[in-house]
């Protein structure tokens, strides 16, 4: 028995080793019944921790990679084009007053579109951060979901839309950051009206069903719109066709999805017969972090 023991032990001690080296693939093997069991399972169990670790640190490092390459990729077309335009400013001066119009009118967007990039970059750090602390007070969602579809309902009528609201009345209450909720459903009808097809109607709908509430929002794609709604709320996601559109930065709807998540819900979509449709599901149960 003594000899087994020694043996045992020895193989622990190779097995923790070899964890510095290669956490993915030791395991030690557990049996006995006694403390050597005990420390073999603590070791798998800080094995475990340690390539958990490995791989959170991988897909951060992955999303760095990829948000330096779309940064890089989105910063490059204005920062060309006005370049470009303040070339041209300088060269004819104010001699043709119609094209120092337009040289300023088009620089000016551009940096209106720099400027929504690096205020979206900047929340959506912000909503990364493990410190963040969101303004959360016990508020009735289903009231700031009515609100804003009579708020949106005059704005997409101004876009050639029409939106059918179908609204539950009855209150739900949910520890709720207002301001940071408003900007999801702002940024949700922001993607409805850049991917919508001219003059459909828009459906809005919420429903409080079992201490759920799900709202979701529909509308008709225009004519060629692709949306991949498995990515469609991943940083940067961009239709192809919208790469080089200085609109957005293809972080609206990320940044919705995080909020979401930040209040214990979740945010899909999905695309029936060239229909999209998002659909948010929160539980009262669920409180926002805070």
């Amino acid at each position: 028995m003594t000899k087994n023991k020694s043996e045992y032990i020895s193989r622990i001690c190779e097995d923790v080793g070899r964890l510095a080296e290669d956490s993915d693939n030791v395991v030690i093997e557990e049996k006995g019944g006694d403390e050597l069991e005990k420390i073999s399972r603590s070791i798998n169990r800080m094995s475990a921790e340690l390539r958990e670790k490995r791989r959170r640190e991988l897909e951060l490092e992955r999303q760095r990679s990829e948000l330096i390459t779309n940064v890089s990729h989105d910063l490059r077309s204005p920062l060309t084009s006005i370049i470009g335009y303040v070339r041209l400013l300088r060269e004819n001066g104010c001699r043709d007053e119609q094209k120092f119009n337009e040289y300023i009118e088009v620089t000016d967007r551009r940096l209106e579109g720099l400027s929504r990039l690096v205020n979206e970059l900047f929340e959506l750090t912000r909503l990364d951060s493990p410190d963040l602390t969101l303004n959360s007070e016990e508020g009735d969602l289903s009231g700031l979901v009515r609100q804003f579809g009579f708020e949106m309902g005059l704005i997409l009528e101004q876009e050639g839309f029409s939106l059918e609201c179908d609204t539950d009345e009855n209150p739900y209450m949910m520890q709720l950051d207002y301001e940071r909720f408003a900007r999801v459903m702002q940024n949700l009808f922001a993607n409805v009206i850049k991917y919508a097809a001219p003059g459909t109607k828009v459906r809005y709908t919420s429903r409080i069903s079992g201490g759920e509430m799900e709202i979701s929002l529909s509308n008709r794609l225009a004519e060629g719109a692709r949306v991949d709604t498995a990515n469609m709320f991943d940083r940067f996601y961009k239709e192809d066709s919208a790469r080089s559109d200085t609109s957005g930065a293809g972080l609206g709807l990320a940044i919705a999805k995080r909020i979401v998540e930040l209040h214990g819900g979740s945010i899909t979509a999905e695309t029936d017969k060239g229909e999209l449709t998002v659909r948010i599901k929160l539980s009262a149960g669920s409180p926002a972090r805070d």
